[in-house]
């Protein structure tokens, strides 16, 4: 917990100046506070009793000032602690979102988005305040403490014991409960975490259409009620601590002005009315920061349940190395480059086998190369390593353009490509920034999307809703090879980009692929063997093998593989009435 503690405050060294300015503006602040009841004392015991009427006046005066400074300062003070606390959150906000983006992609297949949103949104937000605000209210609490205690000791040392005795006797309460409502917070927070992901899954639109075709909605509909039933049951419980504390603490401080009265009339101290006052007043205002602190203390325990699932996500690793960014005014076509893959394996991290051995190819500038296997031998797996988006387990994978690493000079287009809930044109731009409008529906025309565009009224600035879900799939896909053929990619590889779209709309949209060979080099995993031409290279994937590889013309009249697949395709076709 000290290591935590440590690691929190190492958050405010870039704020130190701004941190010291606050802290000091507290001290002063809590000092003029104290001088109000003293001012007090001398009107009543002095100004009142004698009718002074001018040191009566400058005790109202010296009243009022003191408040008007208190004012200015809280103001200040405001400024900063809010300065520097959320400066800190976005620190910490930035430091999860960066770390979570540089991790592997088996890291964010394993994981859900929805858990990622709780760290960012849940888990700093809860720490917020805390971050904020806990170090100056807890120096002006511990000040005022300290100053309140100090004059009270002057004022009558009986009272002053009994005030210290009491406050001690709290703080080690407050420390069993405050515990107590830590280890519940842990368990909230998890429970909010598995609410969070079961709405972000239930209630996509995946999700939705899953509950009601297979009419599983009210298994979905409970298991979210019990984990909200079980958030609200640990947050009744924690909060009833913190009542049952407050209300021993409350209870407590109400005990003291009767003491004190009692003790000043019985005679067992001499005490003047003015000073039995202040006394009875500092005892309240005494009651407040402490009050504070034991808050303070519980708050942070209870943040710590937030500090621990925050630093974790900040200490996730091994990361992968991200490519650099895109220079977003650059609109030149890139000349096509080679890769070349030597021995290389892959195995996930929770495989018991290896996806891919020994894997040898070699991908030459300008070529189009038609990776095919049945599901499972590996296709998509290499795609992901020649985009870079994998790392090799064993062997190597070079560009042949230079010094650039695979993810620097490969695009990969999936299966489902990434839709953004935004219109036609940003999710366009994301290839090139700088494209003018004529060139965004010049490729939209190319790939038969330009009727679908023009039939909205906003036309490409037409959201296509969350994760493209206005669009069907093939309309989908075409969107996403839109943003392929707008990209300055020197290499494209095309995962089954044209598995949801019929045999017409697949002619189309390979027609429009045509300028991609010869001007980049292109890698085509598809079970769907339409437009592939003799000079075109073949790879085929058995096992995480290459069983066979050579030219389109070569295979296809040599037994094996591929001239198996080509002439089930050829069947299949035939009984649909379809040519390739």
């Amino acid at each position: 917990m000290r290591a935590l503690g440590r690691r929190v405050l190492r958050r405010f060294a870039a704020h130190k100046g701004g941190f010291a300015l606050s802290l000091l503006t507290v001290v002063v602040s809590t000092g003029l506070g104290i001088s109000g009841p003293l001012f007090l004392r001398v009107i009543v015991d002095e100004a009142v009793p004698q009718r002074d009427r001018e040191l009566l006046m400058w005790m109202c005066l010296g009243m009022l000032a003191v408040g008007i400074a208190q004012s200015g300062f809280f103001y200040l003070q405001s400024r900063l602690t809010n300065s520097i606390g959320l400066g800190v959150v976005h620190g910490l906000r930035v430091d999860v979102y960066e770390r979570v983006q540089s991790m592997p992609i088996t890291f964010h297949a394993g994981r859900s988005g929805a858990e990622v949103q709780t760290r960012l949104a849940s888990d700093i937000g809860g720490i917020s305040d805390v971050i904020t605000f806990t170090a100056q209210h807890a120096l002006g609490a511990l000040t005022m403490v300290i100053t309140i205690g100090t004059a009270m000791l002057i004022l009558s040392w009986p009272v002053a014991v009994v005030a210290i005795g009491l406050t001690l006797g709290l703080v080690i309460m407050n420390q069993h409960y405050a515990e107590r409502q830590r280890l519940l917070a842990v368990e909230a927070q998890e429970h909010t975490s598995e609410m969070m992901r079961l709405t972000g899954e239930h209630l996509s639109l995946p999700g939705v259409l899953m509950g009601r075709t297979l009419r599983c909605w009210d298994g979905q509909r409970d298991r979210f009620r019990a984990s909200s039933s079980a958030i609200a049951d640990l947050t009744i419980r924690e909060r009833s601590m913190a009542t049952s504390a407050e209300s021993i603490i409350s209870v407590s401080f109400a005990a003291i002005p009767p003491v004190v009265y009692w003790m000043a009339g019985g005679g067992f101290t001499s005490l003047s009315i003015g000073t039995a006052i202040v006394l009875v007043v500092l005892q309240l205002q005494l009651a407040q920061p402490i009050q504070a602190l034991l808050g303070l203390s519980t708050s942070v325990r209870r943040s710590l349940a937030h500090f621990d699932r925050i630093f974790e996500y900040i200490d996730l690793g091994p990361t992968a190395a991200l490519p650099a960014p895109r220079n977003p005014h650059t609109g030149t076509q890139v000349p096509a480059a080679g890769i070349t893959l030597r021995e290389v394996s892959y195995r996930y991290p929770e495989s018991g086998r290896s996806t891919l051995r020994g894997i040898d190819l070699d991908f030459p500038a300008g070529s189009t190369t038609i990776i095919v296997g049945p599901t499972g031998s590996g296709k998509s797996t290499l795609g992901y390593l020649i985009a870079g988006l994998l790392e090799p387990g064993a062997g190597t994978i070079r560009v042949s353009s230079g010094d650039e690493k695979p993810s620097e000079t490969v695009l990969l287009v999936p299966q489902e490509p990434g839709i953004f809930n935004a219109s036609f044109r940003d999710n366009l731009l994301l290839a090139r920034p700088g494209a003018t409008e004529a060139e965004l529906r010049e490729v939209l025309s190319r790939l038969a999307l330009d009727d679908l565009v023009s039939s909205f009224p906003e036309g490409l600035d037409t959201s296509v809703g969350e994760r493209g879900y206005q669009l069907s799939g093939g309309e989908r896909q075409r969107l996403g090879l839109a943003r392929a053929l707008l990209s300055d990619a020197p290499v494209v590889v095309l995962d089954e980009v044209t598995s949801a779209l019929d045999w017409a709309t697949a002619r189309t949209v390979q027609a429009a692929l045509e300028e991609l060979r010869g001007n980049r080099t292109t890698v085509v995993i598809s079970h769907r063997l339409s437009g592939v031409k003799d000079t075109d290279r073949v790879v085929v994937l058995a096992e995480g093998l290459v069983a066979e590889n050579g030219t389109h013309g070569e295979l296809r009249t040599t037994p094996g593989r591929y001239s198996d697949l080509l002439r089930m395709r050829d069947e299949d076709l035939s009984e649909a009435g379809t040519t390739p």
